[in-house]
């Protein structure tokens, strides 16, 4: 691989970095709460992230309140953030730390990478920023900035891909880095999200397009290389939202607390196959709360994309046919009779929140 003027690009692009970063609320932050950002910023963008960020923040203000914290508070602050698993890790890494380190911290990345929902470039990315250690960080961005220097022939979701990237970096940038390395690797990443994207990248602006093949060949549009894409498999549900016979509690249940979803609260009902949906419903509904219920009408119907399939749920309005209290069977791990006016403090996901906020606008 030939050689760049890696630390001369470095310099420049962090200093560029430095003057044009957008305000974070993590920056020059604590490890705590470098931390939590990272683990929020994982499969989700910025600007969605910042919210949550000093709202949990908020709550959870240092290692060992979190650590002590109860599941559900945790699940409730994290609803709408998407991808639950990392709030269970989070606990749990909270948990390891206090235990094994606290009050110091994991220094490097092999270090982190130890920890409950830690891999490669989390802890890259947290042990670079907070303790300078000298890794390289692989987020999209920066595989995407890297694909368009190099002219990557594959996919960088490829290990083949990764491997050449981080080789490069390493070898160019890291060894020993001319700057601190977590600026340098906020660098790459800030350059590949806010210059370097995925559309139109904004070229005359990068710091970087004096060393970039696909700049110079004219060819940024042609990287990185596309993997053949696959059909996202599509699953119909029904869902009820059952009233109690006094109409102020509405049913729910809870997932287990591994797969997906986990330990989320929802809305009784499940995947449907063919016509009629209501009978299916009602089935479900007894199989996994005892309880008998009654379909009224049909509230709507909702889709929702997850990262791997989507779905089309049809949502109902149900009415117990019983005042009997209902008895979690199967995998459902507890069910509850809700109160209407305490609904938004049951941690659930995106479907079961916009199903019964389409309740609530109706009634």
């Amino acid at each position: 691989m030939k050689s760049l003027p890696h630390h001369e690009i470095a310099q420049k692009l962090g200093h560029w970095y430095l003057q044009r970063r957008r305000p974070m609320p993590w920056h020059d932050a604590s490890p705590y709460h470098i931390w939590i950002s990272e683990i929020m910023l994982q499969q989700t963008q910025v600007e969605t992230v910042i919210p949550y960020f000093n709202r949990f923040i908020r709550h959870f203000p240092d290692l060992p309140s979190l650590a002590a914290a109860a599941m559900d508070d945790i699940l409730q602050l994290w609803e709408g953030l998407g991808y639950y698993r990392r709030a269970r890790f989070l606990h749990a890494c909270a948990n390891q730390l206090l235990q094994q380190y606290h009050p110091k911290w994991p220094q490097t990345a092999e270090e982190w990478k130890k920890l409950p929902g830690i891999g490669d470039y989390t802890a890259a990315a947290i042990a670079s920023i907070a303790f300078a250690d000298p890794v390289p960080v692989l987020d999209g961005n920066v595989m995407r900035l890297c694909s368009r220097i190099l002219t990557l022939p594959t996919p960088p979701t490829t290990t083949q891909a990764r491997n050449t990237i981080r080789q490069y970096l390493t070898e160019h940038y890291f060894s020993p880095p001319p700057i601190h390395p977590g600026v340098l690797n906020q660098a790459f990443m800030e350059t590949g999200a806010t210059i370097c994207r995925p559309r139109s990248p904004q070229c005359e602006s990068c710091p970087l397009r004096t060393i970039c093949r696909a700049h110079l060949l004219a060819a940024t549009e042609a990287y990185p290389v596309i993997p053949t894409r696959q059909t996202i498999p599509q699953h119909t549900v029904a869902l009820a939202v059952t009233l109690s016979r006094k109409k102020n509690h509405i049913l729910l249940q809870k997932r287990p607390s591994s797969g997906m979803l986990p330990g989320l609260w929802e809305l009784p009902g499940g995947k449907v196959h063919g016509r009629p949906h209501r009978q299916q419903l009602i089935a479900k509904i007894r199989e996994q709360t005892s309880i008998p219920v009654i379909l009224t009408r049909k509230l709507g119907s909702i889709s929702h994309t997850y990262s791997h399939f989507r779905i089309q749920a049809h949502i109902y309005l149900a009415e117990a046919a019983t005042e009997a209290q209902p008895t979690p069977q199967g995998s459902i791990v507890k069910t509850e009779w809700a109160p209407i006016a305490k609904l938004d403090t049951y941690p659930m996901g995106k479907v079961a929140r916009r199903a019964l906020d389409r309740f609530l606008s109706t009634s």
